[in-house]
């Protein structure tokens, strides 16, 4: 059912966190509205609240409308930072910047950006999609391709190789060896044998 503006914004301004997490993660917002979405949507980067499912919500809708402005990396930046920050909450971070279209006078910029938070990560799910997002900005360097191979080799989390193989096929024109080699480490994790697993790997293999 379409809704005017009025309504969307009633939605929006919901007493309840609650209520209005779940407004933005399902309503099917119509493109004609775009503009207040984007005011909505930086208002609340700007000053965040505590609620990591509004936040995943709101990212996810960003991400949705193509609200690439220049200064949102800068505001997802600081959140990603926050010690309060949830690991999924980091991880849309991420899932957002791997949508984000970089210029390539900006790829340097990016590629400092992901080595710093690289060094600090501990989790291995946040290592694996900085390492993806690295390879987004340069597909060919080895360095990364060893490292993500490493992790994805030793991790005894699944979820770890399902998000790694489901992030890769956003990058467009990955090297046949680089195909054959993850295929190769995923297959002799003794996690492949989990259906989700090699669910997963055929749906990389066949993409």
């Amino acid at each position: 059912m379409m809704h005017d503006l009025a309504f969307i914004e009633t939605q929006l301004q919901s007493p309840s966190l609650k209520r209005r997490t779940d407004f933005i993660a399902t309503y099917d917002f119509p493109e004609q509205y775009n503009a207040f979405y984007r005011d909505y949507i930086r208002r609340n980067l700007q000053n965040p609240p505590r609620d990591s499912w509004f936040l995943i919500a709101l990212i996810e809708l960003a991400e949705d409308i193509h609200f690439f402005e220049p200064d949102i990396p800068t505001l997802l930046w600081q959140l990603y930072d926050s010690r309060r920050t949830a690991v999924y909450l980091k991880l849309t971070v991420l899932d957002y910047f791997l949508a984000y279209p970089v210029v390539s006078g900006e790829s340097a910029e990016w590629e400092k950006n992901y080595r710093k938070r690289l060094q600090k990560a501990t989790n291995e799910l946040i290592k694996c999609q900085l390492l993806v997002n690295l390879l987004k900005i340069n597909l060919l360097k080895e360095p990364y391709w060893h490292k993500l191979l490493t992790v994805v080799g030793r991790t005894s989390d699944y979820r770890v190789i399902i998000r790694t193989l489901n992030s890769l096929q956003k990058l467009p024109d990955l090297l046949p060896i680089h195909r054959k080699n993850l295929t190769a480490v995923v297959r002799e994790n003794p996690l492949s044998q989990f259906r989700a697993v090699t669910d997963a790997l055929l749906k990389f293999e066949a993409y």
